[in-house]
């Protein structure tokens, strides 16, 4: 892959920033679930989000030296229609769940509605590791409503998802660090070439 526009490493960096957040949510879910919740515990967990989200922000100034290309608004408006579709089915699915008594199955039940809404994703910004992203996420939750018991099933679901979700925002970091490092060896390279004036 080469990174030909700051469109490009500028929504790479914002990936990684949702990647970052939602991880660290659903990782204070599986605190709540358990019980475990403290100060010490959230504050390793905002660590981390700030660690992987503030290193995005170094991608995001590498950008400026690329030119930039105006944004489709047809891809802003499908972005929007995905994550209200993933909203929507999470609120019907917590409204059913919870009226049939079945609130321990939410998590499972949300971890894949999320990996669902990675997969149009990845078409949508042409990033086919969203599919793995998406892919995991609803192999975990089916495997641990397969095999944990119903009392410990919104912790664990909650914990797994949230590593997936940073695993991929690491994954995503080194490969966006690496194309702007690239990016920015090629540039020096072709203005060292250049005739001087």
């Amino acid at each position: 892959m080469k990174i030909e526009n700051a469109n490009q490493l500028t929504g790479m960096a914002t990936g990684i920033q949702f990647l970052s957040f939602f991880g660290g949510v659903w990782l204070v879910f599986g605190l709540l679930a358990r019980g475990a919740m403290d100060a010490a515990k959230g504050s390793l967990i905002v660590a981390g989000f700030l660690t992987l989200a503030g290193a995005s922000l170094w991608v995001m100034r590498q950008a400026r030296n690329l030119p930039a290309v105006p944004a489709d608004p047809a891809v802003g408006r499908a972005f929007a229609w995905i994550n209200a579709a993933q909203w929507a089915a999470a609120f019907g699915l917590w409204f059913l769940l919870h009226r049939l008594r079945l609130d321990d199955y939410f998590l499972s039940g949300l971890a894949v509605i999320v990996g669902m809404h990675f997969l149009p994703l990845a078409r949508l910004f042409h990033s086919p590791a969203n599919y793995a992203t998406g892919g995991l996420l609803m192999i975990w939750a089916v495997v641990a409503l397969a095999f944990v018991p119903a009392e410990h099933l919104p912790s664990v679901t909650a914990f797994g998802a949230g590593m997936i979700l940073w695993q991929a925002a690491a994954t995503a970091l080194a490969v966006a660090v690496a194309l702007a490092r690239r990016s920015a060896l090629s540039r020096r390279t072709e203005d060292s070439r250049a005739p001087a004036a």
